[in-house]
């Protein structure tokens, strides 16, 4: 991948890793990359969201990607197993040095609106769980469909439903959470065309306002902000991972599920379109 090709404020720097100016408009908890380093790989909720992804792109395949606000490089350590070029974009340095760590091949150290992206530069996109991050998401979303290919895809989770919202979504950087109509509007307000959309994780809302209640009671802002990545191979996280596991199929068919407490939406910036 030519990187300097395709993000003109790009310079190679240490290990590697290529940055470019300071990110901004980028909200997220301090040390928030080694807060979850460790849970993320082990987490049933981290595991259950990636097998999920795993069948969206086997049923919608994907080529040169850019993982935008990929973090510690789990995703993107998975695009490159299965032979899928992939730029990791992460704007917290530890992040990128942590995605470095993972393997990961093409890091740029950066923020979306400031690393110079030529139009046209990626087949596809993926935004996991960075869109409520953005305090302008619609000016996020327009330069996510600049710098796509005509036919491009974009693929999206975000958190569900602002009654979830608490102190808890604060503390970890949300601006804000969605609801499957009001991200499809602002998608199709920045010109992607619907391909799937849904909700997943369908019986967690209740589990998590009870557990954000005891959470907040009990627990310190430091710890709070590592909770929630249930161990997958603890009691609870087998019972979670059973409940969950008809969701993948569900998702397989590319069938709604109506409710659950994140977004997972695919859109392509259509063929025809024209700058």
């Amino acid at each position: 991948m030519n990187i300097d090709q395709l993000a003109t404020n790009a310079i190679l720097g240490e290990n590697d890793i290529w940055k470019t100016p300071a990110a901004k408009n980028v909200s997220y908890t301090i040390n928030g990359h080694e807060l979850i380093k460790e849970k993320e790989k082990n987490s049933f909720w981290f595991s259950h969201r990636l097998e999920c992804l795993k069948k969206v792109i086997a049923s919608s395949p994907i080529e040169t990607t850019i993982d935008i606000g990929g973090g510690n490089g789990e995703f993107s350590k998975y695009l490159q197993s299965i032979g899928i070029e992939t730029l990791l974009l992460e704007p917290g340095i530890q992040g990128a040095i942590n995605a470095n760590e993972n393997g990961i091949e093409n890091i740029i150290n950066g923020s979306l609106m400031d690393a110079g992206f030529i139009d046209s530069a990626f087949h596809s996109a993926v935004l996991l769980d960075v869109l409520e991050h953005i305090e302008c998401d619609k000016k996020f979303l327009a330069e996510i469909f600049r710098i796509l290919k005509p036919g491009g895809k974009l693929i999206i989770t975000v958190p569900a439903f602002q009654f979830l919202f608490s102190s808890f979504d604060k503390e970890v950087g949300h601006y804000r959470r969605y609801t499957l109509n009001s991200l499809s509007k602002k998608l199709s307000d920045t010109g992607f065309t619907m391909d799937y959309k849904t909700y997943f994780f369908s019986f967690l809302p209740l589990p998590i306002v009870i557990g954000r209640l005891l959470i907040n009671r009990f627990k310190s802002e430091k710890n709070r902000k590592s909770t929630g990545h249930i161990n997958k191979y603890s009691v609870l996280g087998r019972l979670f991972r059973f409940l969950l596991f008809p969701e993948k199929l569900i998702i397989k068919q590319k069938i709604k599920i109506p409710f659950g407490s994140s977004c997972l939406v695919v859109v392509h910036k259509p063929e025809t379109y024209e700058k």
